[in-house]
């Protein structure tokens, strides 16, 4: 397969190995730019991987004012990641701040629906404030994605 890039006509492979395009002879991971971009990514990555576990390290020890702000500044840096989202969604309800809750579990379940513990803890929020309907619908969305 040929692909055309502004330096001309490219093979692809499809080994995994050589899976990255080639220009000029040598191999994307091989250039410099590519492996600072990876490194720098790789130390953003294991950095907000720590700070995660620093959130949680807090949470379990009952600080969630704390947990909550390591889980924001992962956010900052992943903001896709649903269960960031989730963990800050958990910590705010301990907290007893459902309304902010229900906001982080429809982040998180925006982003992944799949996940029968967001919906459920969604649930648990809206009972709360006293949104029984819905409460109703997300836990009848837990039991449909996990009916056991």
């Amino acid at each position: 397969m040929l692909r055309i890039l502004k330096l001309g006509f490219v093979p692809l492979r499809k080994d995994f190995k050589n899976n990255f395009t080639k220009l000029a002879g040598y191999p994307v991971w091989k250039r410099p730019y590519f492996v600072a971009n990876f490194f720098q990514f790789s130390e953003r990555h294991q950095k907000a991987s720590e700070i995660v576990e620093e959130g949680k390290k807090h949470f379990q020890e009952g600080r969630y004012d704390d947990a909550m702000s390591r889980f924001d500044q992962t956010i900052k840096v992943d903001s896709n990641n649903d269960n960031l989202h989730f963990e800050k969604g958990m910590a705010l309800f301990s907290l007893d701040k459902y309304q902010e809750a229900i906001l982080c579990f429809d982040r998180a379940i925006q982003i992944n629906p799949n996940i029968g513990a967001y919906h459920f803890n969604k649930g648990a929020a809206l009972l709360n404030v006293g949104k029984y309907q819905e409460a109703i619908l997300c836990f009848d969305r837990t039991i449909h994605i996990n009916p056991n």
